[in-house]
């Protein structure tokens, strides 16, 4: 009988511990789709990693380019 309570409790801990990651996960979604721009209603996750992807390269080669000019400007 122990034993049958006892795995009720682990499956019991693990389906709440699943929900807590779940909800962890959502939000982190959440937070990328509004920091990555026209992605605010993007619902597939695939696309919204693929747009993350390449606003985050965009992103480097801006900074990339600024610092090329802040070179330029030292000279």
């Amino acid at each position: 009988m122990k034993g049958s309570k006892m795995t009720k409790n682990k499956a019991a801990e693990r389906k709440k511990e699943k929900a807590i990651e779940d909800i962890s996960i959502s939000r982190n979604i959440q937070t990328l789709q509004q920091m990555i721009p026209g992605c605010e209603e993007e619902t597939e996750v695939e696309t919204l990693f693929e747009k993350s992807i390449d606003h985050i390269l965009k992103l480097k080669s801006r900074v990339q380019l600024l610092r090329d000019l802040l070179k330029q400007c030292d000279k």
